[in-house]
């Protein structure tokens, strides 16, 4: 059985943010993943991040504020995503027991408030990190063939049919299978017609040489001739290369 991925969500107080982090990916990402947060100042979890979490399907019970102190030293992570504006007070620099550590800078809905501005602001924070969280699994850094189950193919909240990771990869690799061919097609044309200019080139000069024109005509051709074949080698060069099959 293969190891899960750990992942450790960082901000200031642990109250929106990471929190809502947490618990998208452990909705997404099943047992593929161990997933954590904290902050270095933790408060509560809002009531608006369960609030927006649970309007979409997404489970939040187990939510609660923890301390990075209790990670610092003990669990080592694949990845500690930072969430937090790094000129917030408070907002961690550095995980360093995480292998990889990234930033996805999102804005702190807790700033807002608790009134109906401030609930929109949750929700808008919420599909912007699931969104980052759907966009990051589906780039191939973690994602296997059998990673997402079919509730994780949409978001919960919107009814949208999206085609599958698997479809449009697949569509990707013929578009640029394609591109090749018609590359070879196309230069296999301009090669033929090189071909043709050189011949005529060589026996015009055949010609020039054996009826005695003058030495103008003569090195108009032979010049015609020579960019003629340097025309051909190059052609030929792109033909063989656009053969070349895609990594």
């Amino acid at each position: 059985m293969v190891d899960p991925t750990r992942v450790l969500f960082l901000c200031t107080q642990n109250a929106a943010r990471s929190q809502m982090a947490e618990a998208l990916l452990r909705h997404y990402g099943g047992n593929r993943f161990e997933v954590a947060s904290a902050g270095l100042a933790p408060t509560t979890v809002h009531n608006f991040t369960r609030k927006v979490l649970e309007e979409i399907g997404v489970d939040a019970r187990v939510l609660h504020a923890k301390s990075l102190s209790e990670f610092l030293g003990k669990v080592r992570f694949h990845y500690a995503i930072i969430v937090c504006e790094q000129t917030e007070e408070h907002c961690p620099h550095i995980y360093p027991f995480a292998l990889q550590t990234l930033y996805w800078p999102f804005d702190d809905p807790v700033q807002v408030g608790s009134s109906v501005h401030g609930l929109h602001k949750f929700r808008d924070v919420r599909d912007q990190i699931a969104t980052q969280l759907r966009d990051w699994l589906h780039q191939g850094a973690l994602e296997n063939d059998d990673t997402f189950d079919d509730a994780e193919r949409s978001l919960a909240w919107d009814g949208k049919e999206e085609s599958s990771p698997a479809r449009a990869t697949s569509d990707t690799e013929d578009s640029i299978r394609a591109r090749p061919a018609r590359k070879a097609r196309w230069a296999k044309v301009q090669f033929l017609l090189g071909n043709v200019q050189m011949i005529g080139a060589v026996v015009s000069l055949f010609l020039l040489v054996y009826t005695g024109v003058s030495t103008l005509a003569l090195s108009a051709v032979v010049l015609t001739c020579v960019c003629t074949t340097v025309s051909v080698l190059l052609f030929g060069s792109h033909r063989r290369g656009g053969k070349k099959a895609p990594r």
